[in-house]
């Protein structure tokens, strides 16, 4: 930085002293942050800084495309209070939400430290969510981390793409690259070490994890990851581009859709607003996979390209980020999922006809064709009765957990172990509060998220979770949860403590997985006889397959309507 800016900065400090106004500064590459203090759960104070700019506002001419990273800027920047949220179809104000909205925050009890780094990408389908009401630091500044966490571009705005060099698609995606090479370039300056970074994602963000496994534009960014409750493991190829769908998006904005060009110059006139909240259901019942925008392979157009060829390919060939991994889900994945079914005016429809409307809820190949229907037979061996009703909650509820999560992870788990130290896991442990509860306010089991909340403060889908104190019951969990993570970010084992936690990489030959309760148990097998029903029927699909691929994060778009959870 140059010596006026320094000077200027070192009157601005001066003046913040005389005042009594407490300030951090750091410098990092952009330029000077002023950060503030906030307490862990502990009552430890930690720094933040919030609102760090990591790319130029993508708006106007830049939005669609791929990110611009931010400029230097003179004088002190403000990192004292959170950014906007980037606009989504979601119940926010307006003025919580905006298209400038490619902000980071970091936090750190020790910026003169050399800590591991946990980078933290939030999920909701890549239409909704942010960074500060999925990722409150409380519980992790109680380790010894630095935890990052970050807004990327939602729906349309992150993932249009038309196949051409400007707009290849996996734009919120290049947000994600930027992130990493930003904490690679600044996360000494806060006390973290750019040797040891972990990334970790819940939901959508869990596949997007895996999407920078496979990228050439993050490679050697990052040492380990931890993806809870998804995985980008689908049966069928990612498209090239998503042309035929722009033009869907500008014939119901009414733009031109004779050329790209006019198409693309009409969208980016459109109101932000009006982007993400478009979307095509396939059924009045489920829409689970309603027209989004999603990943793609980038064709070679000259640009830099995030990913560069099928996932499962990529995957099953070794050709990916070879990093220690943590993997799992929650033992009632999708019960809200069951119980919007069963409250469903058009369930009639699904009984009169599951071999029609079956492919919609359950995210394989429609058109009642012989194979379809196939299929159909093939998972309706989980539901016990013939009508599907209230008697079949549990059944649907493994069935929506299974679909839209666990399978694809157990495809994804005997993909890659043989590559990389694996820990799997099932959470089932089932505390006081969750995103679902049954008529007597209680949790119905463990929810889609419920074990987020042993590691973040949560405060989003209408849920304000309480900051967990010492005295509580759920106390061990957050302490085990944590401590777990601090370990494994540290050296990639998440074994703390071999009398309290004794947790065996997977092997397909062995099947090791940690149950984690009230007490954490060594176990083989996890859900493998459910597994075998979709096994069969992805054996049907692999050949000319629609099977979802990550199809979890896409079911939980219905959920916002209803406003209760994901």
């Amino acid at each position: 930085m140059k010596q006026f800016s320094k000077d200027v900065l070192f009157l601005t400090v001066i003046g913040y002293v005389l005042i009594g106004v407490h300030c951090e500064i750091v410098y990092i590459d952009d330029g000077a942050l002023e950060g503030t203090v906030m307490v862990s759960r502990s009552g430890v104070n930690f720094h933040a800084f919030l609102r760090i700019p990591y790319a130029e506002p993508p708006i106007d001419n830049l939005r669609f495309l791929a990110p611009v990273r931010k400029q230097a800027w003179t004088g002190m920047w403000n990192a004292t209070y959170w950014s906007p949220i980037c606009v989504q179809n979601t119940p926010s104000s307006a003025d919580e939400m905006s298209e400038d909205c490619l902000y980071m925050n970091v936090f750190s009890k020790n910026l003169t430290g050399s800590m591991p780094v946990i980078v933290y990408i939030h999920g909701g389908s890549f239409a909704y969510g942010d960074a500060k009401s999925q990722a409150g630091p409380q519980y992790l500044m109680d380790r010894e981390v630095v935890l990052v966490s970050f807004n990327y571009r939602l729906g349309a705005l992150g993932f249009m793409a038309v196949g051409t060099r400007e707009i290849p698609g996996n734009a919120a995606m290049k947000d994600m690259a930027l992130v990493l090479q930003w904490v690679n370039r600044n996360i000494v300056k806060f006390g973290g070490n750019p040797n040891k970074v972990t990334l970790m994602g819940w939901s959508a963000g869990a596949i997007a994890v895996h999407a920078l496994m496979l990228s050439p534009m993050v490679d050697g960014l990052f040492h380990r990851v931890v993806a809870i409750s998804e995985a980008l493991a689908g049966l069928r190829s990612l498209p090239y581009e998503y042309s035929s769908l722009a033009l869907r998006y500008g014939e119901r904005l009414n733009c031109p859709t004779s050329e790209i060009d006019l198409l693309i110059a009409c969208l980016r006139d459109k109101p932000a607003t009006d982007l993400v909240s478009i979307s095509f259901r396939d059924h009045p019942i489920c829409a689970t996979t309603g027209g989004t925008f999603y990943l793609t392979i980038e064709p070679e157009l000259g640009q830099e390209r995030f990913l560069t060829d099928d996932p499962p390919k990529l995957f099953a060939n070794g050709n990916f980020s070879r990093v220690p991994m943590i993997i799992g889900r929650t033992s009632e994945e999708e019960t809200i999922t069951a119980f919007e079914l069963l409250n469903s005016p058009r369930l009639d429809d699904l009984n009169d006809d599951f071999n029609e409307v079956g492919p919609y809820c359950f995210g394989y190949e429609g058109g009642n064709t012989p194979k379809s229907r196939a299929i159909s037979a093939a998972i309706k061996n989980y539901l016990p009765f013939d009508v599907i009703d209230v008697r079949s909650v549990n059944a649907l509820v493994h069935l929506f957990g299974d679909t839209f999560t666990g399978f694809g992870q157990h495809i994804f788990v005997h993909r890659i172990n043989q590559y990389i130290p694996v820990y799997y896991y099932k959470f089932s442990y089932v505390g006081r509060f969750s995103f679902c509860n049954n008529p007597q306010e209680k949790p119905y089991g463990v929810e889609h998220g419920d074990d987020l909340q042993y590691i973040f403060h949560l405060n989003f889908l209408n849920n304000n979770f309480p900051i967990i104190e010492h005295s509580a019951p759920e106390n061990f969990m957050v302490e085990r949860m944590t401590r777990m993570f601090e370990h494994f970010a540290d050296n990639g084992n998440p074994n703390y403590n071999d009398s309290e936690v004794h947790w065996p990489v997977h092997h397909n030959e062995t099947e090791y997985y940690l149950d984690i309760g009230t007490h954490m148990v060594e176990k083989n097998g996890l859900y493998l006889e459910r597994y075998t029903i979709w096994s069969q029927s992805a054996a049907l699909m692999i050949n000319g397959s629609s099977f979802l691929v990550g199809a979890g994060c896409l079911v939980l778009m219905k959920i916002w309507s209803r406003g209760i959870g994901s």
